[in-house]
């Protein structure tokens, strides 16, 4: 029986992704993770409008488990 040595590598992702990381990271509990969510979504859309000179036009929908951000960007829709 021969054996085979096999080269691999992991991803560091979890380290930066697991809950106790992003509790670190944003300075809040899970139980604010949907208004740390939607501040970073209006502060991106903000930023893309100044950059992009436009005024900004941002309208928040909040319906059971979903937050969705509409922006007049130039970035994603």
């Amino acid at each position: 029986m021969n054996a085979t040595r096999t080269t691999f590598s992991t991803s560091r992702l979890i380290e930066f992704t697991s809950k106790k990381e992003l509790i670190a990271q944003t300075g809040h509990r899970t139980e604010a993770w949907p208004l740390v969510i939607a501040k970073e979504l209006v502060d991106n859309a903000l930023d893309a409008c100044e950059e992009a000179g436009l005024a900004p036009a941002i309208g928040i929908t909040v319906a059971d488990c979903k937050i969705q951000i509409d922006d007049n960007g130039p970035g994603r829709p």
